[in-house]
C-alpha cells in the first residue's frame, strides 16, 4: 500500500466539535513554532507538535508517522509556517485537503520569490497568513487567495537569558548583512531577447524600486515591456523568481550603504558579514556579527541605540530587531513603517522619518537619560500589550469564529 492510501484509510471526523480546538503544529526548527505552541496552549486549545527533518522527512515521506498522529489526536486544524518548510511540491496540502483538514499556514517568506510554492499549496482547505500587507494584494492578484494579515511577534525567550547591566554601553549600533555573496549567486540571469540590454533593463528595475516600495515587481516588469514594445523571456519562472530575489537584495543593499554612509559619521558600529568591510573599506568600526542569538541579544544590550533600516521585503511590517532591541533594554530608532509608527504613537513618541534628523535625535537620547529610559519602558510597555504570540492567536482565533464556524 502506498503512503496516499495509507493516509485515506483514516476515518473522517466531525471538526471543531469539542470544547477546547485541536491544533497541530509542524515544527520543522524554525523557532516561531515553538512560540506559536506555547501560546495555543495558553489560550486552551489542545496542542500536539509533529516534528520532522526537513532532509530526512523527504527521503522516508513522513506519512506513516503522520497518518498515526492524525488517527490518534484527530486534529481540527494544521499550522506550519512556509507550507512545512519542504513541501515545495504541496504534497502536504494536497492530502490535508483530500481529508478536510484545514491548513493554516503562515508564510513568512516573500511571495514573489517563492511563487512556485504557493501554487502547489493552493487549495480550498488552506488559510494563509502573512506578515506584510503589502503582500495581500499581491497574492490575491497573482494566486486567487486572499490572506490574512499577521504580523511577526515578540520573541519571549530574551526574558530567558540573563543580560548583565553592568555591560559597557556603546552609543550607537547596526546589524544586519550585505547579501553579497547571495547577489552574486543571483547574478547570472538571462533574458532570451536580443533587442533588451540587461545592464539597462536591470538599472531601470532597481530604479523603481527603490522609488516605490508598493511596486509589484512583476507588474513592472510588464510595464517596462509595453514602454519599450518589446517582450522579456527568462529561461524559465525559477529563473525569473531567482532574478525578483536578486533585485529585492540588491535594492535593500543600495538603501543600506546610503544610510550607512551617513551613519559612519556619527561612528556607528556596524556588526554583519565580512564583505562590509569592502562596502566601507575605510571605516574600521565594521565587526563579525555574533553567532547565536543570546549572544546578538547581549550586543544590543551592550548598545545605547540601534539603527533599524527597513526592508524592501517588509516595507510595512515590523521586524525581529525592533522588538528584540527594545526588550533587550535598548532604544531602537526605526526608519518607520505604517506599524512601527503605530507603536511609537502608542508609546507618545514621534516617529523620526528623515535620515538627516537622524543626529539630533541620537544626540538628544544620548544626553537625556531619563527620557531615554522613558521611551523604552513605554514602548516596551505597547510591545507587551500588544505584539506578543498569544495577540497572534487572538487574531487566529477570530478567524475560526467567524470564518470555519460557518461551515462545520
Amino acid at each position: 500500500m502506498d503512503s496516499l492510501s495509507l493516509c485515506l484509510k483514516i476515518p473522517k471526523y466531525k471538526k471543531f466539535s469539542s470544547s477546547n480546538i485541536r491544533v497541530l503544529l509542524f515544527d520543522d526548527g524554525n523557532f516561531i513554532v515553538g512560540h506559536f505552541a506555547e501560546a495555543f496552549v495558553k489560550k486552551d486549545y489542545a496542542v500536539e507538535v509533529f516534528k520532522i527533518n526537513r532532509i530526512e522527512t523527504i527521503k522516508k515521506r513522513y506519512f506513516k508517522s503522520f497518518t498515526k498522529v492524525l488517527e490518534e489526536f484527530k486534529p481540527d486544524l494544521i499550522f506550519s509556517i512556509n507550507f512545512s518548510g519542504f513541501d515545495t511540491e504541496g504534497s502536504l496540502s494536497a492530502l490535508l485537503n483530500v481529508l478536510q483538514i484545514r491548513h493554516f499556514c503562515y508564510f513568512i517568506d516573500h511571495p514573489t520569490i517563492n511563487s512556485e510554492k504557493f501554487k502547489n499549496n493552493l487549495y480550498p482547505f488552506l488559510s494563509l497568513f502573512v506578515p506584510e500587507k503589502r503582500w495581500i494584494n499581491t497574492i490575491a492578484t497573482r494566486f486567487g487567495t486572499i490572506p490574512v494579515y499577521l504580523p511577526l511577534a515578540y520573541n519571549s525567550d530574551i526574558e530567558k537569558y540573563k543580560i548583565s547591566s553592568s555591560l559597557a554601553k556603546h552609543d550607537f549600533m547596526y546589524h544586519g548583512y550585505t547579501f553579497l555573496e547571495r547577489i552574486e549567486e543571483l547574478s547570472n540571469f538571462k533574458i532570451i531577447n536580443g533587442d533588451v540590454d540587461p545592464v539597462k533593463f536591470h538599472n531601470y528595475m532597481i530604479a523603481k524600486l527603490l522609488d516605490n516600495l508598493d511596486l509589484d515587481l512583476v507588474d513592472q516588469i510588464e510595464e517596462f515591456e509595453k514602454e519599450n514594445e518589446t517582450e522579456l523571456y527568462f529561461d524559465s519562472e525559477n529563473e525569473l523568481n531567482r532574478y525578483i530575489e536578486r533585485l529585492f537584495l540588491e535594492s535593500d543593499l543600495f538603501f543600506k550603504n546610503y544610510v550607512l554612509d551617513k551613519m559612519t559619521k556619527l561612528y556607528i558600529n556596524i556588526y554583519g558579514d565580512e564583505k562590509w568591510r569592502s562596502v566601507f573599506p575605510d571605516y574600521n568600526k565594521i565587526f563579525n556579527a555574533p553567532t547565536n542569538h543570546k549572544e546578538l541579544i547581549e550586543l544590543y544590550n551592550s548598545h545605547r541605540i540601534i539603527l533599524n533600516i527597513k526592508s524592501r521585503m517588509l516595507p510595512t511590517g515590523i521586524s525581529n530587531v525592533f522588538f528584540e532591541g527594545f526588550m533587550s533594554g535598548s532604544y531602537v530608532l526605526a526608519e518607520p513603517t505604517e506599524d512601527i509608527e503605530s507603536i511609537y504613537r502608542d508609546a507618545g513618541i514621534e516617529a523620526i522619518f528623515k535620515i538627516s534628523e537622524v543626529k539630533n535625535e541620537v544626540s538628544f537620547l544620548l544626553a537625556n537619560e531619563k527620557e531615554y529610559y522613558d521611551r523604552i519602558g513605554r514602548v516596551q510597555d505597547v510591545i507587551k500589550r500588544k505584539h506578543t504570540y498569544l495577540n497572534r492567536v487572538d487574531v487566529i482565533t477570530a478567524f475560526i469564529t467567524n470564518v470555519i464556524a460557518r461551515v462545520k
